[in-house]
């Protein structure tokens, strides 16, 4: 299965505000694919948003040792930190990224941060 097509359903209940049912859908999938990165950025942001901020916090800080470089990854984890109030761990985050470090810039010196959620277009 195409990672984008099994981090749909998550990504979908977060555009929906249904985060309860966006984390029930990346545990799911974690459960057959635990090195899912869009799929645990996608975990983090849910639990953010059900106030459960250190196990999302967890969850980031797990994904940036990892270093990502995917787009989506990236975008789920910045808007995470911004929702988190720590804009400053951005920088790690897109630094890791090879050739998003441009990105970054863009999203931080436009305030770019609130992009939409769009890991299935």
């Amino acid at each position: 299965m195409h990672a984008s097509f099994s981090v749909r359903p998550s990504a979908d209940s977060l555009d929906n505000g249904n985060n309860k049912k966006a984390l029930a859908e990346a545990e799911k999938v974690l459960k057959k694919q635990p090195d899912l990165q869009c799929c645990r950025a996608l975990m983090a942001l849910a639990l953010l948003r059900l106030g459960r901020d250190s196990e999302a916090e967890t969850h980031l800080n797990t994904l940036v040792k990892e270093a990502p470089t995917d787009e989506a990854v990236l975008q789920a984890m910045t808007i995470a930190y911004k929702e988190l109030q720590q804009r400053k761990e951005t920088k790690p985050v897109f630094g890791a990224g090879g050739g998003t470090s441009d990105f970054y810039h863009c999203c931080c010196s436009h305030n770019l941060i609130f992009c939409p959620l769009s890991f299935h277009s």
